[in-house]
C-alpha cells in the first residue's frame, strides 16, 4: 500500500485528468483518499488551526515506509481538530489539541505529515490535487461550488 504523498506525486506527474481520477480512485483504501480530499476541500469542514496557529513540530526523517504511524492510522482522530465536532470533548483545550496534533505529525514520515498538515490548512493543491479533481473523482464528496457550505463529512 502506498502512502498518500506517493499517490499525490503520481497524480502530479500525470497530465491526463482521467488518469489522475483513476489513480485517486484506485488508491482509496478504506475511503482514506476520499476522506482526506473532503477534509482538505470541503468548505463546511473547518479546523481549529490555520497557518498562524498550526503547531511547529519536528519532522521525522525515517526512511519511506518506516514511520511509526500514518494518515491511514490517524485519520480516525481528525475529529479532534474539526470545529464543531460532536465527538470531541467540549473540555478539550486548544493547547491540548496542538499537543495531540504535534505528536501525530512527529510520528509520521515527514512527507506523510506534510499531506496531513496540508489537509488541515486546506492546501492540498500544493500536491497537484485540486477541488475540481476531487469533485470529479468522488461524486457527492464536495458541493458543486466551493461557496456551498453544506456539511456532509462525518465528524
Amino acid at each position: 500500500m502506498k502512502n498518500l504523498y506517493e499517490i499525490f506525486e503520481e497524480v502530479r506527474k500525470t497530465d491526463s485528468m482521467s488518469e489522475k481520477i483513476q489513480i485517486l480512485r484506485t488508491n482509496n483504501y478504506g475511503n482514506l483518499m476520499s476522506t482526506v480530499l473532503q477534509g482538505g476541500f470541503h468548505p463546511g469542514i473547518q479546523y481549529h488551526f490555520d497557518k498562524d496557529t498550526f503547531p511547529e513540530y519536528t519532522p521525522d526523517k525515517v526512511p519511506a515506509g518506516m514511520g511509526y504511524t500514518s494518515i491511514l492510522t490517524e485519520i480516525d482522530r481528525i475529529y479532534l481538530f474539526v470545529k464543531g465536532s460532536k465527538k470531541a470533548s467540549p473540555d478539550l483545550t486548544f493547547q491540548r489539541r496542538k499537543e495531540i496534533l504535534m505528536q501525530m505529525l512527529e510520528a509520521m514520515e515527514e512527507k506523510e505529515a506534510e499531506v496531513f498538515k496540508a489537509m488541515i490548512l486546506k492546501d492540498l493543491s500544493r500536491f497537484g490535487v485540486t477541488y475540481k479533481l476531487a469533485a470529479e473523482t468522488f461524486a457527492d464528496l464536495l458541493p458543486n461550488s466551493p461557496e456551498n457550505e453544506t456539511i456532509v463529512y462525518k465528524t
